[in-house]
């Protein structure tokens, strides 16, 4: 890794790596602070740092996307936003975790499914798929609805409602539910 002065000069007219790869600067001036090159021409700044004793790398936003002629994040910005990252770290909160936190703060039932299917590298569509008729069949008024609006008292009016019609379809829903649930929830900091 090379250590360069995090300059709009210096950073502009870094070579980009060998198809495939990517490339590391570090600022002489905030060591832990990153610039990330990839050979599609992407530069992102990061933060790398320990927190609780693991290492963890923060991305803080992107440097410039190939074909911009201008920073979509400056590098006062990017120092800025490492000092936050910083304070949270010394607090022992991961900033990604309290990145995704906020993401599903106010995410749908419809989202935390199809984000708990991405989070599921080894789902088969066909069980994704059998998710989302489950809900469907069970609660298709909720698929739009912030999680933090279901409450207690309403999944165990549906699940007692949806089980006069089919017992087995109000479980395979309560599963579901469940899973997806217990997923958003995991994430809050």
């Amino acid at each position: 890794m090379k250590r360069i002065q995090f300059l709009r000069k210096t950073l502009d007219s870094l070579p980009l790596p060998a198809d495939g790869q990517r490339d590391e600067y570090q600022s002489i001036t905030s060591p832990e602070l990153l610039l990330r090159v990839t050979s599609a021409g992407t530069k992102t700044f990061c933060l790398r740092r320990k927190i609780n004793g693991r290492a963890v790398r923060v991305t803080l936003g992107t440097y410039m996307r190939a074909g911009d002629t201008e920073p979509v994040m400056t590098v006062a910005q990017a120092e800025r936003a490492a000092v936050k990252a910083k304070a949270a770290a010394v607090e022992g909160k991961n900033p990604n975790e309290i990145k995704r936190a906020r993401r599903i703060e106010g995410m749908t039932l419809r989202a935390a499914l199809a984000a708990y299917v991405d989070d599921n590298a080894k789902m088969k569509p066909s069980t994704a798929a059998g998710y989302l008729e489950a809900l469907q069949a069970m609660a298709p008024d909720w698929m739009d609805k912030p999680l933090r609006d279901i409450t207690a008292d309403m999944v165990l009016r549906r699940q007692k409602q949806h089980g006069e019609r089919s017992h087995a379809g109000a479980n395979l829903g309560m599963r579901v539910l469940r899973a997806v649930w217990n997923y958003a929830r995991s994430f809050n900091p």
